[in-house]
């Protein structure tokens, strides 16, 4: 598998495969994951427009054909390895998804929060959709100094 950033033109791929909608933020940085010289995944990172320093992954798609074999995880982590490296700010990703629940076991993502969205973001229309009231999520950082003894 190679890792290349991409134009967001490439989300057109991917779009139909994602859990919650088809819309890329225009200020996102993009990235495919090319196997057998097909594309079979696609992030995007979103930078934090708080004080606080940090950038989130904002959307994961694996192609149905190419999920459950570990290509999510792999691409994800070499990504999150990357930019942060890259960057120096630290990288988040919340899910719903039951196969990233256990992302954290033997890697360097650490659980941060576990549960439902609420307070103020609760009730917000512009955010309908997005809010995880009726999901289970699972918010993750990546800690690459986790094993940095090993």
């Amino acid at each position: 598998m190679s890792i290349h950033q991409c134009t967001h033109s490439v989300w057109g791929l991917f779009r139909n495969y994602h859990y919650l909608n088809t819309d890329l933020n225009k200020a996102s940085k993009t990235f495919v994951a090319v196997y057998n010289n097909k594309p079979v995944g696609f992030i995007a990172l979103l930078h934090s427009p708080y004080k606080q320093k940090y950038w989130r992954v904002s959307r994961l798609v694996v192609l149905p054909d190419y999920q459950g074999i570990g290509i999510g995880t792999r691409f994800l982590t070499a990504i999150a390895e990357y930019w942060t490296a890259k960057t120096g700010a630290p990288l988040f990703i919340t899910t719903s998804n039951p196969q990233l629940r256990s992302i954290n076991r033997k890697s360097r993502w650490c659980l941060t929060r576990l549960g439902h969205v609420s307070g103020k973001w609760v009730g917000r229309k512009d955010l309908y959709g997005a809010l995880s009231k009726r999901r289970l999520t699972l918010s993750f950082k990546y800690a690459p100094e986790r094993y940095s003894n090993q």
